[in-house]
């Protein structure tokens, strides 16, 4: 993968009392294992953090996963896999706008009828260059403003700290509803963490980390840069194997070590 490749995701989500077709989850298999960060001592998170994921919410997985799916996208031919993914009992994954920045940058707008989401995703290099593309997201916006609803921002890697940058423009405004990254590195100061946390909290502003991914480690815990958002940690090859951290971002029972670049 190239390192300088970036990606956002941006979705209209559409609430709707309606569930969605997903299977339920198998979760008999879900490991016991349990991670302690030893720094951590506050008796409200140790007792969250020991609460299996699935019995918080069983569709919580599906959440991620789908939302991992779309980041992705934008590394390939989204117009040819993603419908293969998406497109559920007639209802077509449509690619509704193509975009492309001055530094060449590239994104699309699409329509994610199983997911009742408008959404749009981007390989770019900096926030601004994305708004600027697609006029401030405006296209997003109308449809937000056409329907009262919400859209949601989800990016990996570099492109989930952009992501998190969108949330944070975005959700001060009401406008997100939901703000997901995945093996994003620090990237946001302690101020504009503590604003995220409040505005998206609990599964509202999940980031994740697979395994033992490196790219999540680059920039180091300092004064200037932290983590963001409810710490999830993606782990083994099951499935279900993922742990929430609650409450403390940089909590590292679910950061993995730092060790692999094939995780990323």
């Amino acid at each position: 993968m190239n390192a300088f490749l970036v990606l956002i995701s941006i979705f209209l989500l559409l609430e709707s009392c309606q569930s969605t077709a997903l299977k339920p989850r198998q979760v008999t298999d879900a490991t016991s294992q349990t991670l302690v960060d030893p720094a951590i001592t506050d008796p409200k998170a140790i007792a969250a953090d020991k609460i299996m994921w699935y019995t918080q919410d069983a569709d919580q997985q599906d959440h991620i996963r789908l939302h991992c799916y779309l980041s992705m996208a934008a590394y390939g031919d989204y117009r040819s896999l993603c419908p293969s993914t998406f497109a559920v009992d007639g209802n077509e994954f449509e690619v509704l706008q193509d975009f492309e920045t001055v530094e060449g940058q590239k994104g699309f707008v699409a329509r994610v009828p199983f997911m009742q989401k408008i959404v749009i995703v981007g390989i770019l290099q900096l926030y601004n260059s994305a708004r600027i593309a697609t006029n401030n997201w405006e296209l997003a916006k109308q449809a937000v403003n056409a329907t009262g609803l919400k859209f949601s921002v989800t990016g990996h890697g570099i492109g989930g700290s952009v992501a998190q940058l969108a949330a944070l423009d975005l959700g001060m405004d009401g406008f997100v509803h939901y703000a997901h990254s995945q093996a994003a590195p620090r990237s946001v100061s302690p101020t504009a963490a503590k604003l995220l946390s409040n505005i998206f909290q609990g599964e509202s502003g999940q980031h994740a980390v697979a395994n033992h991914d490196y790219f999540p480690h680059i920039i180091p815990r300092s004064k200037d840069f932290t983590r963001v958002g409810s710490a999830v940690w993606l782990f083994g090859n099951r499935t279900e194997w993922m742990k929430n951290c609650h409450y403390y971002p940089e909590n590292i029972a679910c950061l993995g070590n730092g060790t692999s670049i094939q995780d990323n």
